[in-house]
């Protein structure tokens, strides 16, 4: 707490003439007074203070330090090797990649297969997936790049 804050002034009583109120009551206009030396007392805790600040100074100083070296340590770890580009594969290398995946091991199916699972409604033995009936509603519907219409016409 401040020193001086909670000091108290003691109010002249009305009986006293106007001049002897005003001047018993502080006032920032009036030229400020010398300042006093500290007393003894309060140097020692001054220096404790000092101490204290220096303390809380070293140990934040400590703490930004190693919060550097630990960014640094993250940035080695999450940088790998530069990655190299991969050009973009033509229209035959990409449907030559899905003919692979629909002849592979685990699916073993055709064109038809596709064609014939991809348009395929519900029954006892089969239920699409929520994503299957928006993608097919979608194509359906002409609201996608290619529309049944474009594959008639290929």
């Amino acid at each position: 707490m401040d020193e001086g804050a909670g000091t108290w002034f003691l109010l002249p009583s009305s009986s006293m003439e106007p001049n002897a109120i005003l001047s018993s009551i502080p006032s920032a206009f009036q030229t400020p007074r010398p300042m006093t030396p500290p007393q003894e007392d309060f140097l020692p805790k001054l220096q404790y203070k000092h101490s204290s600040f220096q303390a809380q100074i070293t140990n934040l100083t400590a703490t930004l330090k190693s919060t550097r070296r630990e960014s640094q340590d993250d940035e080695k770890l999450f940088s790998g090797p530069k990655r190299t580009y991969t050009p973009r594969r033509t229209l035959t290398q990409k449907l030559d990649s899905l003919f692979d995946f629909l002849t592979g091991p685990g699916m073993s199916w055709t064109i038809g297969d596709l064609m014939f699972n991809l348009f395929r409604f519900k029954d006892d033995t089969f239920s699409p997936s929520a994503r299957h009936g928006q993608d097919v509603e979608k194509f359906l519907s002409g609201r996608c790049q290619h529309h049944p219409g474009m594959v008639l016409n290929a």
